[in-house]
């Protein structure tokens, strides 16, 4: 998936609530998306590191 820009993301929120998604609904979202391109970018299993 390709990275949105702050003013795309900026965009896609405001079509989000638009269309009537919760504002809790729409955090949900952009923290598991968050989460999801944090561990495929960079593994954060510290109990790896002794």
């Amino acid at each position: 998936m390709p990275r949105k820009t702050a003013q795309g993301w900026e965009t896609l929120e405001r079509e989000l609530y638009a269309a009537g998604v919760e504002p809790a609904e729409v955090e949900a979202g952009s923290r598991r998306l968050l989460a999801e391109a944090r561990g495929a970018d960079s593994p954060r299993h510290t109990s790896d590191q002794g």
